[in-house]
């Protein structure tokens, strides 16, 4: 259920995550702090002008509470008027009257101050000593007994100024580059920390045997490294336990093996006395000699389940034979598996002297040749001899194209494909069986 859940997930690096999260981290805080400079700049100069106009009104307001002829102060960057009628139409059209009310504070900027396009503000020179503001302000008081005063202020950046605001603009913008520089270093750092020991947990990994376990897994570093190292050696300490134990019975079960194996050969010569005194039937006798062929087999195959399950790789001696002599006995040998069925049987080849192990090259034959019978019932088997190699193709009677091979057709006189590949394998040969147009086809070079 655990891969089940994770199966269509795709494959993903997980350098690659950490990378994209660290700096995608990194730019995000970045531009959030490029954004909250800026807009605290702004609002420092809000908060200015809002506090200077303030300022403007309330000194006005004293200054006339005791003199009440106190005229209005202005300025060539601010306008003070008494009366909304007052106030001139460009700045109307900037703000809204009727959300005028007391302490009202507003600004109108003129994005577009270095363009040709017309603004409200160009048509409001009063301010800016009449070159036009680029920022105009509305601060709107309402006195006790009643009266308005709208202060109308401008703001103009000049030469330095616009220079001083675009150096803070760069200075937050190089921060901003530094924060993702900074990141991109310190995941890089962090990459490198953190891939040593996963290198080393791999190669430690690549190097474990189940047949050399020994001591604890080594120190890499990081605990959750550690507790991964810890399940690998146990996981392989289990395998090799029960490998181990698979091992041991096969051993015991060959060698217990061998006597009732000795014991049905010394009967079965006892029944070849009766049956040459012609004491025994056709059929009895026909019997004995599928006794005989299984009796040969079983032996053949203790002797190979202890030779494979052997701790070295020593390979038996090995003698001068013939291959397809080797290859004819077998057919002969198995040919009772073909009674009562239209199988036809094809042998071809030259004499094919080599130096192997005899008992194995027999059982490998034996076997892909017994398979091949066993599971034709109408079609035919041919075997070819070759130097160095040997070819066995079965097919089925009109259903070359489909030839499938089922699970109960993988084993072959008690020893299986399986054991044939680990046998081919141990003496250094190659095996290989596919489904072709024409049938099975199951090739072994040797």
């Amino acid at each position: 259920m655990f891969n089940k859940g994770f199966s269509t997930l795709p494959n993903r690096s997980l350098k690659g995550l950490l990378l994209w999260w660290i700096v995608g981290t990194g730019t995000i805080f970045a531009l959030m702090f490029a954004v909250i400079s800026a807009v605290f700049l702004n609002l420092g100069v809000l908060l200015k002008m809002e506090a200077e106009s303030e300022r403007i009104i309330t000194t006005y307001l004293s200054k006339y509470e005791m003199d009440e002829k106190t005229p209005l102060p202005e300025d060539d960057f601010f306008r003070i008027y008494t009366a909304i009628e007052d106030i001139p139409e460009p700045v109307k059209d900037m703000f809204e009257p009727e959300s005028y009310e007391h302490e009202y504070f507003d600004f109108f900027v003129d994005i577009d101050y270095d363009d040709d396009e017309i603004t409200p503000i160009d048509s409001f020179k009063d301010l800016c000593e009449g070159q036009g503001c680029q920022i105009v302000f509305l601060y709107i008081y309402r006195r006790p007994e009643g009266q308005w005063l709208y202060l109308v202020s401008g703001l103009q950046l000049s030469e330095s100024e616009d220079k001083d605001r675009d150096a803070v603009q760069h200075v937050a913008f190089y921060i901003a580059i530094f924060v993702i520089f900074l990141f991109s270093m310190l995941a890089l750092l962090l990459f490198r920390r953190i891939s040593q020991p996963v290198n080393a947990l791999a190669e430690w990994a690549d190097q474990l045997a189940i047949d050399d376990l020994k001591g604890s897994p080594p120190d890499f570093r990081f605990k959750e490294l550690n507790v991964v190292a810890q399940k690998l050696d146990e996981a392989f300490k289990r395998t090799a336990e029960t490998v181990e134990k698979e091992h041991r019975f096969l051993q015991y079960a060959s060698h217990e093996l061998r006597t009732p194996i000795a014991v049905a050969s010394g009967n079965l010569e006892l029944l070849d006395k009766f049956s040459s005194l012609d004491r025994l039937s056709d059929d009895e006798k026909s019997a004995i000699e599928r006794i005989k062929y299984s009796v040969r087999d079983m032996r053949l195959l203790t002797e190979t389940l202890l030779w494979l399950n052997r701790s070295d790789s020593i390979v038996p001696p090995t003698e001068t034979i013939d291959i397809k002599i080797l290859c004819q006995n077998s057919i002969d040998d198995n040919r009772y598996l073909l009674k009562g069925k239209s199988v036809s049987v094809e042998f071809s080849g030259p004499s094919c002297p080599v130096d192997v192990p005899l008992v194995f090259c027999s059982i490998l034959i034996s076997n892909l040749i017994r398979n091949a019978f066993q599971h034709t019932q109408e079609g035919g088997v041919e075997v070819n001899v070759s130097p160095g190699s040997l070819t066995i193709l079965n097919w089925e009677a009109g259903n070359q194209s489909s030839y499938e091979v089922s699970d109960s057709e993988q084993v072959g006189f008690g020893l299986g494909l399986d054991l044939v590949e680990q046998i081919a394998e141990r003496m250094g040969w190659n095996y290989a069986c596919e489904i072709t147009d024409k049938g099975r086809v199951c090739l072994l070079t040797y």
